[in-house]
């Protein structure tokens, strides 16, 4: 991901842009103090241990005017499904994504609640079997994988093979939803020229 959004940036001239890598829990490290125009996370909320805490920090760093866009799976991304049967066998009823956004938008002062959507989007698979492999090895189950190891996930894949409701559809077909929220920072010369 970072190769390729190098290789947009330098396509596209884009000077004034660049890609940082680092430890997603605290951004202030990596932008050495200095606030950022804007920062997007694809799909890593959920991989991080205090989520709201992060997004919180994340915010922290903004300039103002500047925006922040986060995309997530939130707790239940659908009603039924395979996904639905995946969080049901491990995560089961707790919820994770407790206090987004609402601790950061109390944290920062001037930090404002843009949008926060769910949009939904098809997926389709060749079948249960490669929603599992996927999930387990390269998606949001990934971290329990390596948390608890191999051993742990080809039980956890019995159990979804036997309970999962669309086990034999091919291709196996559904519709969850992500969350998507989308933060900004006031500009307060901006604020104080409406006035």
């Amino acid at each position: 991901m970072v190769d390729l959004a190098e290789q947009v940036i330098r396509e596209k001239g884009l000077r004034r842009v660049s890609v940082e890598c680092g430890d997603a829990t605290s951004l202030l490290p990596i932008t050495r103090g200095r606030p950022v125009a804007g920062i997007f996370s694809g799909f890593g909320l959920q991989q991080i241990t205090r989520p709201a805490q992060a997004l919180r920090d994340w915010a922290g760093v903004l300039a103002p005017g500047g925006a922040l866009v986060v995309a997530y799976w939130p707790h239940i991304v659908e009603e039924r499904g395979p996904w639905r049967c995946l969080t049901d066998l491990t995560v089961g009823s707790e919820n994770w994504q407790g206090g987004i956004p609402d601790v950061a938008l109390a944290a920062l002062p001037g930090l404002e609640l843009v949008s926060d959507t769910e949009p939904a989007f098809e997926m389709v698979w060749p079948g249960a079997a490669e929603f599992f492999e996927i999930m387990s090895t390269a998606g949001p189950w990934r971290s329990r994988r390596i948390h608890y190891g191999d051993a742990h996930m080809e039980e956890v894949c019995e159990k979804f093979m036997a309970s999962c409701p669309d086990v034999d559809a091919r291709p196996l077909r559904h519709r969850p939803k992500a969350r998507q929220i989308v933060l900004r920072m006031r500009d307060p010369a901006q604020h104080a020229a409406k006035l």
